[in-house]
């Protein structure tokens, strides 16, 4: 990767140069802003280090001058769409100390504006979304929702959900799935209760085992998601990998996000106050007592290898046995996108494996037979298990060349808006609002 980039200075967010550079290990991310001055931040710690990691990946310069400022998916950007992010609600039944969304307006738009929304990103042919928000059950019409996506032909609908309302109403899960929900993406921070106090504000712990159960009935795959935070949760890491091993075949996987400071969180972050990737790998194999190794992991062409890594599994014999194994140097193929796939065959390969992996199979598909080919491969599915991760960035870490390689994007009155450019910038200028009327 090359050391120079753009970003934006994390107090006026005008873009600027900036530099990458190494000390004792670590990678930090430099920018100077001439008005608001200098500014150093964390964004790789350690092994395996910053080069063997993205090496092979292609650079993709940022050449748009106007990026984010003008940002919805210009000539420039160079990756597709792989999943888009349709917020439904401002509405939340928590009042968490971390959250992308920031401090809510509690407004909602109505049923029509958002079925006018699935109109237009069918036109746009996007095929898998997220609904999300605020927090998306608070409507009485998902389960409506998505049965008019499904007719538009979308392929996966994900719910990003804390999972209180699937918890508390067990008829919910099957509505959900019955309407072709295809996988729940369930906030879970901790299997401690004093940690979800001090990130959620509550304790939830219960009422989240009660959600896996109730979507477990419903054959309604279920992906803990869980913030990491340092200091705070992160001891707790093997923890809740053997908690969703438990819970395997309901629980289809991971995937760990490190704390970013957008939207709501306690205070301006400290260096301290970071998690990097490679810390994440670390403590994945340290605190699984070596089941699961750093080097089982590999980077998705689907983002900038600094944004993400992923491993699939499948749990037999008590254990989690790794699907492929890492060979340097090669393309691991099979896999949901490898590092040296173009943009188009990466996105597919990523939509590919959220349709196999983090949706549950059908009852009639479920099998512990492996003594024929047709049982051993209902085995695998059924029991499949994939760690993933995805490390958003914030004002003080982003680089527009990792915003470049982005397939996440949050659909915004008409645009498709890369993640981070979304919750670092365009939120911050109040960009980020359902229109009037709606």
């Amino acid at each position: 990767m090359t050391d120079k980039t753009i970003s934006l200075c994390p107090i006026c967010l005008k873009r600027i140069e900036a530099t990458y550079i190494e000390k004792n290990d670590t990678v930090f991310l430099y920018k100077n802003c001439q008005e608001h001055g200098d500014f150093l931040t964390p964004v790789w710690r350690g092994y395996p280090s910053l080069d063997k990691w993205v090496k092979n990946s292609p650079e993709i310069e940022n050449n748009n001058n106007n990026c984010p400022d003008m940002c919805g998916l210009c000539e420039y950007h160079g990756n597709k769409t792989c999943c888009t992010i349709l917020n439904v609600t401002d509405k939340c039944n928590l009042k968490c100390n971390f959250c992308f969304a920031g401090e809510l307006t509690q407004r909602e738009p109505s049923y029509d504006y958002i079925k006018k929304c699935l109109d237009d990103m069918a036109d746009k042919k996007i095929t898998h979304i997220h609904f999300s928000g605020g927090e998306p059950t608070t409507r009485n019409d998902i389960p409506e929702l998505a049965k008019y996506a499904v007719s538009k032909g979308f392929k996966y609908i994900q719910l990003n959900t804390n999972g209180l309302r699937i918890a508390r109403d067990e008829s919910y899960a099957k509505k959900l799935a019955d309407a072709g929900i295809s996988a729940v993406f369930l906030q879970f921070d901790s299997t401690d209760d004093d940690i979800n106090k001090t990130v959620r504000g509550v304790p939830l712990l219960a009422e989240k085992i009660k959600a896996i159960e109730n979507c477990d009935k419903a054959y309604l795959g279920v992906v803990l998601v869980p913030t990491l935070i340092p200091g705070v949760n992160t001891d707790n890491i093997g923890d809740i990998i053997k908690f969703g091993i438990d819970y395997i075949p309901a629980v289809r996987g991971i995937h760990f996000q490190p704390v970013t400071y957008v939207g709501k969180y306690p205070e301006n972050p400290e260096n301290s106050n970071r998690i990097t990737i490679p810390e994440v790998l670390r403590a994945i194999e340290k605190q699984t007592e070596g089941m699961i190794k750093t080097e089982q992991f590999t980077p998705s062409s689907c983002y900038h290898p600094m944004c993400s890594f992923h491993a699939e599994f499948v749990y037999d014999n008590e254990r989690l046995m790794p699907l492929l194994k890492k060979q340097s140097g090669k393309k691991q193929s099979g896999s949901c996108c490898s590092t040296d796939d173009v943009p188009s065959n990466a996105v597919r390969k990523n939509q590919n494996f959220l349709n196999q992996k983090w949706t549950r199979p059908d009852k009639c598909e479920c099998s512990e037979d492996k003594t024929s080919m047709e049982g051993f491969l209902s085995y695998m599915k059924n029991k499949s298990f994939t760690i993933s991760s995805k490390a958003f960035q914030d004002e003080y870490n982003i680089d527009l060349n990792r915003l470049k390689r982005c397939s996440l994007h949050v659909y915004d009155n008409g645009k498709l808006i890369p993640f981070c450019a979304e919750y670092t910038y365009h939120k911050n200028q109040k960009l980020f609002n359902f229109p009037d009327g709606c």
